[in-house]
């Protein structure tokens, strides 16, 4: 069933509160705005709650497995982009690559000579530079490249996925990408570390679609003074989703991924989970309702499930002015 929206309904001027989710995300709504909410004690069955009737420790339903891909880009295209998104330089002249020879060149010199490059390694013992130079002086076909994707220029905390309409081969190679760059697979968890905000949950976002659940936080960066974001996988189904769905190239980590997820279980006690219920969708657990200000206010009227999705998690769709977000 798709649901499609036939108005937005000006609701005024507001006072708005921020819900902050386990998995990170936040979400800004006016007190009378209807979520679908599972209580923390009591009945489980979930029911229509405004914003000023929450508490935390409920939880809101995030739906997973959105199949809604477009026709743009491969799987290995979507690899160059996520591996230049998290260890490439795209604001010189010449993009420039940085990482280890662990299965990772081997893929950024195939790619770079499918496009009439060549990979210029400068290895200083710790970690290679890769300029991936266009034998064609006065042009270069990965920059253009990377330009068609939006992401040239971009550089630290402003880097970004464009949103384009995207293949799902092209999203899942993006994933790689991102993991076999700035990624870990630990004993327990896979790990994206990024200083970009905006990166790390997009790519939370991206997972979602994909079926697997995420958590989004930060820590300080000892190596500059902007925090450093941390995306987490941990529950066990979205552990062995992720192992099925991307294909990396960093030998180490696939074999560790392959490993986590062979013996990795779900937590019990994991903010988000299915608990029970369709494994179409996760329970988010509300850790936080704050003010946020007085801001403008809309609502839509949608049609003909009235449910929408909202920042990853399902909300009401209204007739009424009074039932904004």
């Amino acid at each position: 069933m798709v649901t499609r929206p036939l108005r937005w309904i000006d609701g005024g001027v507001q006072p708005v509160f921020a819900v902050k989710l386990a998995s990170g995300r936040v979400i800004e709504a006016t007190a009378d705005h209807q979520w679908a909410v599972r209580s923390r004690e009591g009945s489980r069955r979930p029911t229509w709650r405004s914003t000023a009737l929450m508490t935390p420790g409920c939880a809101v339903p995030a739906p997973l497995t959105a199949d809604f891909f477009g026709t743009l880009g491969g799987e290995w295209d979507g690899w160059f982009v996520g591996a230049m998104l998290g260890d490439g330089n795209m604001t010189g002249r010449t993009p420039v690559w940085v990482g280890h020879d662990d299965g990772t060149l081997r893929q950024i010199r195939d790619y770079a000579a499918k496009y009439g490059c060549q990979a210029n390694v400068d290895d200083n013992n710790t970690w290679l530079r890769v300029r991936l130079v266009d034998p064609k002086w006065h042009c270069n076909a990965l920059r253009d490249l990377l330009i068609e994707h939006r992401v040239w220029g971009l550089k630290g905390e402003d880097k970004r996925m464009a949103n384009f309409p995207y293949t799902r081969e092209f999203v899942c190679g993006l994933v790689a990408g991102l993991i076999d760059s700035d990624g870990s697979v630990e004993s327990r968890q896979v790990e994206f570390a990024n200083i970009s905000e905006g990166l790390v949950r997009q790519l939370a976002d991206v997972l979602l679609r994909l079926g697997v659940q995420s958590s989004v936080g930060s820590k300080r960066n000892n190596q500059s003074d902007n925090p450093l974001w941390r995306l987490r996988v941990a529950d066990g189904r979205s552990v062995a989703q992720l192992k099925e769905l991307v294909q990396l190239r960093a030998d180490h980590k696939a074999m560790a991924l392959a490993s986590l997820a062979a013996r990795i279980r779900a937590s019990r006690r994991s903010a988000v989970g299915p608990r029970g219920y369709s494994k179409s969708i996760m329970w988010d657990r509300v850790i936080a309702i704050a003010p946020a200000g007085v801001k403008r206010t809309f609502c839509v009227d949608v049609q003909p499930s009235r449910l929408w999705v909202a920042n990853g998690v399902v909300a009401g769709g209204s007739v009424a002015p009074s039932k904004g977000l």
